[in-house]
């Protein structure tokens, strides 16, 4: 692994896996990997600060980036400045050869020289400044059409909706409260408001500030703030989908299943079902035993840990064991 310090790379001999983005304005270049005693992150960080420092020195042109080997070492460098330094151990962390891997992180260095200048070009500030005013404006009138547009929906709540839910609550007697659903619409639409209108924010901040140099990666951030969770929760969707139909399947199931035993110590109730050694009095704690060991044996069958599900089907047996006791021979 090559470590850059003071305009040297060192090379060390204990690799380690972990990786780290070279980033600059916001934009990954490539990785570069580390040593215990140099991490990656802080070589990635010493090599997008010396990018910066080429581009801020509008002297050195891009083109004047060259390969050079030393020994075990390619360095990539602009006259004698050197900005990276790359060994065996980096080309076989991405699978290329060492020559391959200096070409390709010298033309992404040259290009984000290119893009860090023209970035900060004084036309590509007017320009942008423009397009952020526009969107300002444009985010403006936004937010005040949806301020009209729930008066108009409030307007039209109290005016229609709610004169047929007081005719509603007349007809049935005053079963419920015309008011207190009048309070749960407002309040539905108030929160739909207040949610479009961050929504509206929200991407209005990530254009703008992604517009500019110094707030791209803050904007880059803010988006990945709120993409992330929403990705591991559709994952967490997508990989739970298997259990979710299993537990629906199983729900119905276990009821089917508790509706004709209840049909039958129902039967055993009424008298028109006749069992051998077996009371009338008997049927409806029994239903309720039975109910109980078929509900607490599908809690077990859906329960995710093996050794608890046993565990869990002792406790219900000696529940069950003592119910049936206390119901069928204690109860008078």
């Amino acid at each position: 692994m090559a470590q850059e310090s003071g305009g040297q790379a060192q090379v060390g001999e204990a690799v380690v896996s972990e990786t780290a983005p070279v980033i600059v304005d916001g934009r990954e270049l490539f990785r570069v990997g580390g040593v215990s005693a140099y991490p990656a992150k802080e070589r990635a960080k010493t090599i997008a600060a010396r990018i910066r420092a080429l581009a801020a020195d509008k002297s050195i042109d891009p083109k004047s980036l060259q390969v050079v080997r030393e020994g075990e070492i390619i360095y990539v460098k602009s006259g004698s400045l050197m900005v990276l330094g790359l060994v065996a151990q980096d080309a076989a962390r991405e699978g290329l050869s060492l020559e391959l891997l200096a070409d390709l992180a010298m033309k992404q260095i040259a290009k984000s020289i290119t893009e860090y200048r023209n970035d900060r070009a004084p036309r590509t500030l007017l320009i942008n400044s423009g397009y952020a005013l526009l969107v300002t404006v444009l985010t403006a009138l936004l937010l005040w059409g949806i301020l009209r547009g729930f008066v108009w929906l409030d307007a039209l709540t109290q005016r229609r909706i709610m004169a047929r839910i007081e005719r509603l609550e007349s007809k049935t007697h005053y079963i419920f409260d015309a008011d207190q659903v009048g309070d749960m619409l407002g309040g539905l639409l108030k929160t739909v408001k207040v949610l479009t209108m961050l929504i509206v924010i929200y991407f209005y901040l990530n254009l703008v500030l992604g517009l500019y140099p110094w707030t791209r990666l803050f904007a880059q951030y803010l988006f990945y703030l709120t993409i992330d969770p929403l990705r591991t929760m559709g994952l967490g969707v997508v990989r739970a989908l298997p259990n979710i139909f299993f537990l629906i399947i199983l729900f119905f199931i276990t009821r089917y299943i508790l509706k004709m035993i209840r049909l039958f110590f129902a039967g055993i109730d009424r008298g028109s079902i006749h069992l051998k050694n077996f009371e009338r009095e008997w049927g409806l704690p029994t239903y309720k035993i039975v109910r109980l060991l078929i509900v607490s044996f599908a809690v077990i069958v859906a329960y995710p840990y093996p050794r608890l599900k046993l565990r869990c089907l002792q406790g219900c047996f000696h529940l069950s064991r003592g119910y049936f006791f206390n119901r069928v021979f204690l109860s008078p």
